[in-house]
């Protein structure tokens, strides 16, 4: 089971992905089981296949003593989950490189290859069938009633990426887990791990697959079309000298039977406020009026802006780098005529409220973004 993605290039940028166009595919395969042994992409052994649907019969025929996977089986049965289904989702969960060969259709580019989206047809369909069923139970309930509701998950990415999004949907099936160890695990050294909050407004599409998977003490819960907003980008090396910040902020992970406020999820570590001002400055730029006219955002850019300037720079360097090119990825997909431009007298009064000299912060703004081949306008 993995919970991350793979190292693609240094140019890609981690997004939700999009919703699949299949209605015009026709499949490769008869069923998924061709898919999974004969696909060209990853493949498993029969062996593997053999095992992998003998260890869903025992579970599915409740021969297993184990409380956890009895409890797992009338779940199953009472959301009418069939065998073909438990299969789908143990093959997901088992086979990392099968996962990660599968999750790449829901991304661009591979989202277009139309032989990789004829060639998982069928385990896409029953994927999806899974969880349509799963999530029409859930539509009935009220949210105090469904299953118990995590206030954060982790997902690890092993490749340091600019964020193309902050909150939205994550079309296709996503591994999380609850233990911040397990996703630094799954990020490895070079990597990130996305602090997740869950959005229930909706419906709880949330999966607990320790259960099922071979790997129990990864604590895989599984997503499939679920929302997210990011809270936090913690990257692995920053984690790793300080992982006993991260752990007292984030390593209980209590569980709650409903929503969490932001401002109980946001950490007070550095790095998760120069994540906010990317959140704030993509909402700026891809609003109806993308000016910069909010105090937040200004004192979060100028703070950032006057670190980078100084001789000790900040504390964490590695997360300066990554926000220099979250900025500018942000900025040159989004800005006009790759310019940014600030609301003046409201800049102006900040500056003056801060007791800094205007003229002299104006152009340290300017330097850095033009540093970025992005002007900058006061209007």
């Amino acid at each position: 089971m993995q919970h991350g993605d793979t190292k693609q290039n240094k140019d890609t940028v981690w997004n939700f992905g999009s919703r699949l166009a299949m209605d015009n595919i026709s499949p490769t395969f008869n069923n998924y089981k061709e898919e999974v042994l004969g696909n060209r992409y990853a493949t498993i052994s029969k062996r593997s296949w053999n095992d992998t649907l003998k260890k869903c019969q025992a579970i599915y025929k409740n021969e297993i003593k184990c409380v956890v996977k009895q409890q797992f089986y009338h779940y199953l049965r009472d959301h009418n989950i069939c065998l073909k289904e438990l299969v789908a989702m143990k093959l997901y969960c088992d086979y990392d490189d099968l996962q990660r060969e599968f999750r790449k259709m829901y991304r661009a580019p591979y989202n277009t290859d139309t032989e990789r989206l004829r060639s998982f047809y069928h385990w896409h369909s029953t994927l999806s069938q899974t969880f349509h069923k799963l999530n029409e139970i859930a539509q009935r309930l009220p949210i105090a009633n469904r299953a118990t509701l995590h206030r954060v998950l982790y997902h690890g990415v092993s490749s340091v990426m600019n964020i193309a999004e902050f909150d939205g949907k994550c079309c296709g099936p996503l591994s999380t887990t609850p233990d911040l160890m397990v996703a630094r695990s799954f990020a490895g050294r070079e990597g990130m791990i996305l602090v997740l909050e869950p959005r229930y407004e909706r419906t709880n599409k949330l999966l607990d697959l320790t259960a099922l998977s071979d790997f129990p003490d990864e604590q895989e819960i599984f997503t499939f079309d679920q929302f997210y907003s990011i809270k936090n980008v913690i990257l692995s090396s920053v984690f790793d000298e300080f992982y006993k910040d991260y752990a007292q902020k984030y390593g209980s992970n209590m569980q709650v039977s409903k929503p969490i406020d932001d401002d109980i999820i946001d950490a007070l570590i550095q790095p998760t406020a120069l994540i906010v001002t990317l959140k704030m400055l993509y909402e700026a730029l891809t609003s109806n009026n993308p000016i910069i006219h909010d105090k937040t955002l200004i004192d979060g850019l100028i703070v950032f802006i006057l670190s980078c300037s100084k001789s000790d720079k900040l504390k964490f360097e590695e997360t300066q780098t990554f926000v220099d090119s979250n900025i500018q990825y942000i900025c040159n997909e989004h800005c006009s005529c790759a310019t940014i431009t600030f609301d003046d007298n409201l800049f102006t009064q900040y500056v003056k409220q801060k007791a800094l000299v205007v003229p002299h912060i104006k152009t340290l703004v300017c330097e850095y973004f033009m540093s970025m081949k992005i002007r900058t306008s006061f209007a």
